[in-house]
């Protein structure tokens, strides 16, 4: 965790040395009149996000509420200058072996105008929830389930960023959507310290007729993690912890993440999943990350609904994200046998944007 850390915190230093460069090269006037305001504060902006994620595991007020938001917007904004100031580098080598006409000086500004565009544009998505339709056929599919409609979410992050009322707009959003059922893949919430009831009680407003079913996510275990499963219980979700329910002829599973991150582990814990279950019936599974597929699939699940990935949530680091996931990071899939989808989320972690990624609420009709 300490290597982690500061490994963090290296990377962090590094793109702000690099972009305070890159700014005193563009902005050298400003620079030489403001020396000593422009060092102090690239320097007191690379600890913002740190010190920010610290007192948020701990304090939950209006202050850290504020200090946390903003130093995240700082960071996506650091991350889209930091590629301005790569772009710069190499604009200034191409020119260095060819004579332009042209000022470097404007074509970084304009490269950090950019940048500045671009960021403004991913806050404003971050906060547009799409909706995308999946038609999932399913083997022996009970009648009674054909067109149904589920609604499959995961990612929310309840936190100190979305907080009581960005779980009332997804609760509006997905009661227009009038489901049968609801999925949710985990990282409800944002693992920071907050009153857990409080947060997802709009959600208590979902009561589809077959039920709302869920499982933690890795940020779960991040903070309260019991806490978080009362709040959930109170609320009317049925936290799916390793254990499988039968809905109208369909077999529903969960996969705790904390417990199924080992290959091992999670291979016994399908074993046991399936003990009980009648093989022709459909099989679902609800597990956060999507790994272990093979697992997954060789044991006999039809549908597997996972989250987490966020494609990075933005561009470029989503082929970043594809690679990692060899390709099952996001969308309607098929692994050999059996179908996977996995969403990009509905809410964000770290910087509240998305560039090239949505954040996304699916609604599943069953064949």
């Amino acid at each position: 965790m300490i290597y982690f850390f500061m490994s963090a915190l290296t990377v962090i230093f590094l793109v702000h040395f690099t972009v305070f460069k890159t700014f005193i090269a563009i902005f050298p006037d400003f620079y030489a009149t403001h020396l000593s305001f422009v060092r102090t504060f690239f320097g007191l902006m690379s600890l913002f996000f740190p010190i920010a994620s610290f007192l948020v595991k701990n304090y939950d007020n209006w202050f850290t509420n504020i200090f946390y938001t903003l130093s995240a917007v700082w960071a996506g904004l650091m991350f889209y200058f930091f590629i301005a100031s790569v772009f710069y580098g190499l604009f200034l080598f191409g020119a260095s072996l060819i004579s332009l006409n042209i000022s470097v000086q404007l074509i970084g500004k304009i490269l950090f105008a950019l940048a500045i565009l671009i960021s403004a544009y991913g806050f404003y998505n971050a906060h547009v929830i799409k909706v995308t339709e999946r038609e999932v056929v399913l083997p022996n599919l009970p009648e009674s389930w054909e067109g149904r409609r589920a609604v499959f979410v995961s990612d929310i992050h309840l936190g100190q960023i979305h907080g009581n009322k960005f779980a009332e707009k997804t609760a509006k959003k997905i009661l227009e959507l009038n489901p049968d059922i609801i999925f949710d893949s985990g990282d409800l919430y944002d693992g920071v310290k907050g009153e857990a009831f409080s947060l997802i009680e709009p959600l208590t407003q979902l009561k589809p007729p077959l039920g709302y079913y869920a499982v933690s996510g890795n940020h779960e275990s991040y903070g309260a993690f019991q806490e978080y499963k009362e709040a959930v219980k109170k609320a009317g979700i049925k936290m799916l912890d390793n254990e499988v329910v039968e809905v109208d002829g369909v077999y529903i599973a969960g996969a705790d993440y904390e417990t199924t991150q080992k290959t091992d582990n999670f291979r016994k814990i399908l074993k046991d999943l399936f003990q009980n279950v009648q093989k022709e019936k459909p099989f679902i599974l609800i597990k956060h990350v999507p790994l272990n597929l093979s697992e997954a699939e060789s044991q006999g699940v039809d549908l597997q609904l996972s989250g987490h990935t966020h494609r990075a949530q933005v561009f470029p680091l989503t082929l970043i994200s594809n690679y990692v996931y060899k390709g099952y990071d996001y969308g309607l899939k098929y692994f050999k046998s059996m179908q996977l989808l996995v969403t990009d989320g509905v809410g964000t972690w770290g910087p509240p944007m998305r560039i090239g990624t949505h954040s996304e609420i699916v609604v599943i009709i069953f064949k």
